[in-house]
């Protein structure tokens, strides 16, 4: 069981969570997970897999992963698991260019973690992707609403939700300079620098 969890670890830290090498190795955490029977594990794995698919573009896998992800992650117990993983659906639906449906999820997200008190890094990740719908809509006003209220921008590398945090926050600098908004990209970008060592795993 060690072993598994220490792959894991490695697999969420990697400084290229995309590649193609890191896919095996979650497909290879989830194996090892199923072969001992540990719900949580399979779950983690999943999302891993999902992460791999949505960062390779390929957002009908990487939906299916986090799908998967959300029902183990439920039966298990595992909700910071569970929840999240309604976020990086909003984050496939933002890739695929369906900002309604990214809101719903995003909002769905918040709803939960508001229900169920969870910690303010899960507030923050809904906050960052409500964050992300504003600056797909070219909506200023929410925009600079949702950086001044961020309840806890900074997410520690040995967060499980840290990785996650810089994929979002990178997506928005994207977003930002696509529409020549630097002043805004920096912004997120000074955000980005503090979540820590987990924003070196772009490509």
């Amino acid at each position: 069981m060690e072993a598994a969890w220490c792959l894991c670890g490695i697999a969420n830290s990697t400084p290229h969570r995309a590649s193609i090498e890191n896919g095996q190795r979650a497909q290879e955490v989830f194996e090892r997970f199923d072969t001992l029977g540990c719900r949580s594990g399979k779950a983690i794995a999943k999302w891993l897999l999902g992460d791999c698919a949505r960062l390779r573009g390929r957002s009908k896998e990487a939906k299916q992963h986090y799908e998967q992800a959300r029902h183990l992650g439920q039966m298990a117990g595992h909700y910071t698991v569970a929840q999240s993983s309604i976020a990086l659906l909003g984050l496939c639906a933002l890739n695929d260019g369906d900002i309604d449906r990214a809101e719903q999820r995003f909002l769905q997200f918040k709803q939960e973690i508001d229900a169920t008190k969870a910690s303010h890094f899960a507030t923050s990740l809904a906050e960052l992707g409500l964050l992300a719908v504003a600056a797909h809509r070219r909506d200023f006003t929410t925009f600079d609403k949702l950086v001044a209220e961020l309840q806890a921008p900074v997410a520690t590398s040995n967060n499980i939700l840290a990785p996650t945090f810089a994929m979002v926050l990178d997506d928005i600098i994207h977003i930002c300079r696509a529409n020549e908004d630097d002043r805004r990209a920096e912004i997120i970008r000074e955000l980005l620098e503090l979540v820590g060592p987990t924003n070196t795993f772009f490509e």
